[in-house]
């Protein structure tokens, strides 16, 4: 059991004080060992709801940054990395603001990774509805023919190869040797890319059994919308929140061979086409 650490918290904000609130109490009111220090850090990207204004109030042992709102989640994340670092933390982790932790959850990643080898990631779950409805959490191939489709895991699996990154613990001697988030990204990918980097250097990455958290699933721009219109392209290929296209090229090849193109042209293909399906050419 991990009896005594620091653990620098990362988060990156954007317009949700209420929701942000209600994940800073939930993890300062978690069950763990007096032994065990926690460092909140948080990057608010321009909030027009004065987040950081508001909560800095209420939370002042939390490290509050601002950003210009151009940083977006993964270089929100990036930039609360940095700062974090500069305190030599035993653990990083990666929070999204909208993860209400259970009280135990915590202390049941710590005792997890105190069960695994020195180089291991621990990743915390979430669920809605029930807890075999899993949201987030490790993600592994859907098949050795859809290298960039990835599902949930299974909790126990030994084919995880990445993650998302709504709750997870990472030791610090993992900077020497993969590294932090990709500052390349903006808004998508960061996280799926990290934990590949981790994959690739044979690290175990390995799920807490119980869930950390109830969370909804969020889809993204623009898989969650029943149709698209032609105006929409250009958010599509440029926006942080679509697919833009540089970060999208950025991320096959780093992680493809020659087979990225299909890749690429297929994912592309899936989503122009439901804008001809469906016929909706509104500007």
């Amino acid at each position: 059991m991990v009896e005594s650490a620091s653990i620098a918290v990362l988060l990156a904000t954007y317009n949700r004080v209420e929701t942000t609130r209600k994940c800073l109490t939930s993890l300062l009111d978690s069950n763990f060992s007096q032994n065990i220090s926690l460092i909140i850090f948080i990057t608010d990207d321009n909030s027009p709801d004065q987040t950081v204004e508001l909560l800095s109030q209420e939370f002042p042992n939390v490290y509050f940054y601002n950003s210009e709102g151009n940083y977006f989640w993964n270089r929100g994340m990036v930039n609360s990395w940095h700062k974090a670092s500069e305190h030599d933390p035993d653990f990083y982790l990666l929070l999204n603001d909208d993860v209400q932790m259970r009280k135990d959850a915590l202390a049941e990643m710590l005792f997890t990774y105190s069960l695994s080898r020195r180089d291991s990631v621990i990743i915390g779950r979430t669920f809605f509805g029930n807890e075999s409805n899993i949201t987030y959490g490790g993600l592994m191939r859907k098949s050795f023919l859809h290298k960039f489709n990835f599902i949930n895991a299974p909790y126990n699996s030994e084919k995880i190869c990445t993650f998302n990154a709504n709750c997870v613990l990472i030791p610090k001697h993992s900077l020497s040797s993969v590294g932090i988030l990709d500052e390349f990204y903006t808004q998508q990918f960061g996280d799926i890319d990290l934990g590949l980097r981790f994959w690739r250097n044979n690290w175990d990455l390995i799920q807490v059994e119980k869930p950390v958290a109830e969370l909804a699933k969020n889809f993204p721009y623009p898989h969650g919308r029943v149709s698209l219109r032609l105006s929409d392209l250009k958010y599509l290929f440029t926006h942080p929140k679509g697919l833009p296209y540089r970060e999208v090229w950025h991320f096959y090849k780093k992680f493809g061979g020659f087979e990225i193109y299909f890749y690429i042209i297929f994912r592309y293909f899936k989503i122009l086409s439901k804008i001809f399906i469906t016929r909706n050419f509104k500007n």
